[in-house]
């Protein structure tokens, strides 16, 4: 999340635009879900996701292609026209985050202003979407390393409960010949049943 938050903010002040948002793709790959938003408001924000059933222009973003909208209030490919132009978006300008196996969300910034974004504005968001598709993937990574860390664990402390329960019986049985309740034992076998229940109190810890 401040990796994402990172990008939004220093994109929006670089360009000089009011805001600027990202949105990644969910688990079914059918919609794009907010992860970062800079100067949007929490109304806007909550409007939904961008159904990519419903929205060409964000299918046409993920195909790869950065895509300029110069006016929302004549724009046929938005899914929100009508809370865009209510929250004062004039133009936009969306990028594709693309990911090692392909697309993983978009960028997309925020102007006041009609037809504002250049080419070379669209050559710089282009230049951040891959610099922060490599920052976003790099985070998911050791987030998902986090994830298969705690898995372990857990899967450490199951088996060690599992273990204790057979060898806490081995051990009693091993202290029942070492203190001769099964008979006498001869110096060869007290010593190995000693060394056996040392290793039992070390698998017990």
């Amino acid at each position: 999340d401040k990796v994402l938050d990172r990008i939004v903010r220093l994109t929006a002040d670089a360009m000089g635009v009011r805001a600027c948002s990202i949105r990644l793709l969910d688990e079914s790959r059918s919609k794009l879900t907010v992860a970062a938003v800079h100067g949007l408001s929490d109304a806007y924000i909550r409007k939904g996701d961008l159904l990519l059933s419903q929205n060409p222009l964000a299918r046409e973003v993920l195909s790869g292609r950065v895509v300029a909208v110069g006016d929302v209030k004549a724009e046929t490919r938005l899914q929100y026209p009508a809370e865009a132009a209510a929250e004062g978006i004039r133009s936009m300008l969306s990028a594709p985050l693309q990911g090692k196996t392909g697309p993983v969300g978009l960028i997309r910034a925020y102007s006041r202003e009609p037809d504002h974004f250049t080419d070379e504005d669209a050559a710089f968001l282009s230049a951040m979407a891959s610099q922060g598709s490599i920052a976003i993937e790099n985070a998911m990574a050791y987030r998902e390393l986090g994830r298969l860390e705690e898995t372990k664990s857990r899967f450490v402390l199951t088996v060690t409960h599992e273990l204790r329960s057979p060898v806490g019986v081995i051990r009693s049985l091993l202290q029942t010949l070492r203190d001769g309740y099964a008979g006498g034992l001869a110096d060869g076998q007290r010593d190995l049943v000693g060394r056996a229940l040392h290793r039992a109190d070390f698998l017990q810890t």
